[in-house]
Order: C-alpha cells, then sequence, then structure tokens
C-alpha cells in the first residue's frame, strides 16, 4: 500500500540520518546506520582478487546475510516494515 511504502522510505531515510551510536540510543542494538551497510559492501566486493558477494555462492549466501541484516535494521526503526519482495520477472515483461 501506500502506507506501506511510506513507512519503508520514512525507515531509510531515517538510517541516513542516525549516527549509528545514536541509533543503538534510540533503537536498540538491531539498528545499523545506512554507512554500516556501504562500508559491509565495499569490504566484501572490492577486493581485487576476490568478491565475496558477487563471485559464486557469495551472490545468494552473502546478499542474504546482508538483506537480513538491512531488514533488521529498518524494524528497528518500524517494526512494521518489511524489505520488499521484488519480481523481476514482472518487470520483465513489462513494455
Amino acid at each position: 500500500t501506500d502506507e506501506d511504502r511510506e513507512r519503508l522510505i520514512v525507515a531509510m531515510h531515517t538510517m541516513t540520518r542516525v549516527s549509528q551510536d545514536e541509533g543503538w540510543e534510540r533503537y536498540g542494538e538491531a539498528y545499523r546506520d545506512w554507512n554500516h551497510f556501504v562500508k559491509q559492501h565495499l569490504d566484501l566486493t572490492s577486493g581485487r582478487d576476490c568478491d565475496h558477494l558477487h563471485d559464486g555462492l557469495g551472490f545468494l549466501t552473502g546478499h542474504v546475510a546482508l538483506a537480513n541484516e538491512f531488514e533488521r535494521a529498518l524494524q528497528a526503526v518500524d517494526s512494521s516494515v518489511a524489505c520488499p519482495y521484488w519480481d523481476f520477472t514482472m518487470d520483465s515483461t513489462r513494455d
């Protein structure tokens, strides 16, 4: 719904504005700020000789783990939100 989307966007916006330390105080230990996820992704993918997230099985396991942590961080801000499911097969049928 429009309300669900708005709540998700507000929670994501909060993660961009509220620091890790402040977020832990406000929302608890599951909170992670936006920079945490940027750093995690860069740390796991920027190796010249090894991309832990996009090579082989790392894509499935690594991205699932990051998505789970991201969703838990969102829910620390607003327990009613969840990461939306993206059905890419629907996009492929659009003109």
